[in-house]
């Protein structure tokens, strides 16, 4: 997709403007995977910013973005039936540099809901439902904004940031799918790579 903006463009331009002003520091595209260490003894609800009440919103907020993301892809890709893990591929085909271009220009960044960050959303939603699918034992390690969230993996300590995979996946800078970014974090965790 390289006659597409670059993913740092398109994130300062679609996502920074949400983020609270008073942050002490600027929110930034995060890496593919990060590493966690917990210290032992340390339950891994210490490694959550929010307070339980603000966790358990932001988790229903995940579960509407992904009910969403399987309704709004298999009907923009035209997809029969119900979608699996397989079908990432196929929505990636769909997702060709023209469609997503046309999705920036016709986005605000003044919008919370223009159609590159909800669907950069949605396809992020996708992906983490298809690892929990294949691998129940990632779980959300929530944050705010909602696409701050990412998996956890808690027998390697990664933290994996879905939702930058997909900003990064729309955008022209991108050089690995969101299916080999996906089929490596399996290798990773299964032993297999």
């Amino acid at each position: 997709m390289s006659d597409l903006p670059p993913s740092l463009d398109l994130f300062e331009t679609f996502v920074r403007p949400w983020y609270p002003r008073d942050l002490p520091e600027a929110p930034l595209l995060r890496t593919d995977l990060e590493e966690i260490e917990l210290p032992e003894g340390v339950h891994i609800r210490e490694l959550h910013s929010l307070e339980p009440a603000e966790r358990g919103e932001v988790l229903q907020q995940l579960a509407t973005m992904t009910e969403a993301a399987l309704e709004d892809l298999r009907a923009l890709c035209g997809i029969e039936g119900e979608l699996s893990p397989e079908d990432l591929a196929r929505i990636e085909d769909h997702f060709s540099s023209e469609l997503v271009l046309e999705v920036i220009r016709g986005s605000r960044p003044d919008e919370l809901n223009n159609n590159w960050l909800v669907l950069s959303c949605e396809l992020g939603a996708f992906v983490a439902w298809s690892l929990m699918r294949t691998q129940p034992r990632l779980q959300w390690l929530p944050a705010w904004p909602y696409w701050d969230s990412a998996l956890f993996d808690l027998n390697t300590g990664l933290q994996i940031p879905v939702f930058h995979w997909a900003f990064k996946f729309m955008s022209g800078d991108e050089e690995r799918s969101l299916g080999a970014k996906r089929d490596a974090l399996f290798d990773l965790l299964t032993g297999g790579g």
